[in-house]
């Protein structure tokens, strides 16, 4: 069996592997989907920096409309970024995990976040802004890290800063700053997991619920060490 993931499967197929079967050169064949048996009806439009195209193809149900086209799952988070010619040359490889995973991450967290930092507020004028998940150059990296923000503001400027990271040379991991300040590295804990591995939806859920719980213990922690600084 192949374990390679859809979009490696396609791309070993548009660089002329002997990946490809024959079976579906003219249509959109079956739903790359592995747990789906419907058939494609549209194909991923996503192409990156180095002009290489993702090509999955996908259902109804496990495709994304953005900006009028369709895109598999993972471009879906990245798509937005077309609409924006600074961004353009900063897409990431089709295969790289880092803007859906920095996407999934900041969306699971954004509520949490936004309370931790508005609990921090000093006073009842300051607020919360945060933005879509961006690329960005940080020292000491040759590659884009993919940022998701919260920032508390008052009519003074900044008061405190908490972004979560994914750096596409290590698209397997999130870094958690707070005021600019690394706080952790944590490792999703369905990456790595063997592509054959069942595990019961429960386990599943609390090892997601788990995770979620360990990055905001790292946020609260460096919200709770900043205010210690500034009292002291």
């Amino acid at each position: 069996m192949d374990k390679l993931k859809p979009w490696q499967r396609l791309s070993r197929k548009q660089s002329g592997g002997n990946g490809s079967t024959g079976d579906d050169n003219d249509g959109l064949g079956k739903c790359l989907d592995g747990e789906c048996s419907k058939p494609a009806t549209c194909r991923c439009t996503y192409v990156d920096r180095r002009q290489v195209k993702c090509g999955t193809t996908w259902c109804d149900e496990h495709s994304r409309i953005v900006l009028g086209l369709p895109y598999c799952r993972r471009h879906a988070t990245v798509a937005p970024s077309l609409s924006n010619g600074f961004f353009t040359h900063m897409l990431p490889d089709v295969e790289n995990r880092a803007p859906s995973l920095a996407t999934w991450v900041g969306g699971e967290l954004d509520t949490a976040v936004r309370i931790a930092l508005t609990a921090d507020a000093p006073h009842k004028d300051a607020y919360v802004v945060s933005g879509a998940v961006r690329p960005v150059r940080v020292p000491g990296s040759t590659m884009p890290v993919w940022l998701r923000a919260w920032t508390l503001v008052d009519s003074t400027g900044v008061l405190q800063h908490v972004s979560i990271e994914v750096d596409e040379e290590d698209d397997r991991a999130v870094v958690v700053r707070v005021g600019g300040e690394p706080m952790g590295r944590h490792q999703p804990p369905w990456i790595g997991r063997p592509r054959n591995e069942t595990i019961a939806p429960e386990l599943d859920a609390a090892a997601r619920q788990a995770f979620r719980i360990t990055v905001m213990h790292d946020i609260e922690l460096g919200l709770l060490g900043a205010r210690m600084e500034v009292a002291s």
